[in-house]
């Protein structure tokens, strides 16, 4: 596949917002952003930035056992999901 091939996803912006604040180049991520509303953002991402965003959603998805980051891990889970759906 082509890395220039844009991924479409509607995603959680609380997991993609903890992304972006954690990432090396910021600017990349909020770049990818093409429209939100007050819980979701529209992103076109390139397959390494998908498979980035897709590997750590899973990681907080899966390994999140403290209370504190509950919401954290609700969010990766939802991104998880939209991630799955935008491949179909």
């Amino acid at each position: 596949m082509d890395t220039t091939q844009k991924f479409v996803a509607v995603i959680p912006q609380r997991f993609y917002d903890d992304h972006i604040n954690r990432a090396e180049n910021p600017r990349e991520w909020i770049d990818a952003i093409t429209s939100s509303n007050k819980v979701r953002y529209w992103v076109a991402l390139t397959k390494p930035q998908f498979n980035e965003l897709l590997a750590d959603a899973s990681y907080y998805a899966e390994g999140c056992d403290y209370a504190e980051y509950k919401g954290l891990q609700k969010s990766a889970q939802a991104t998880c999901k939209a991630m799955w759906k935008a491949m179909e």
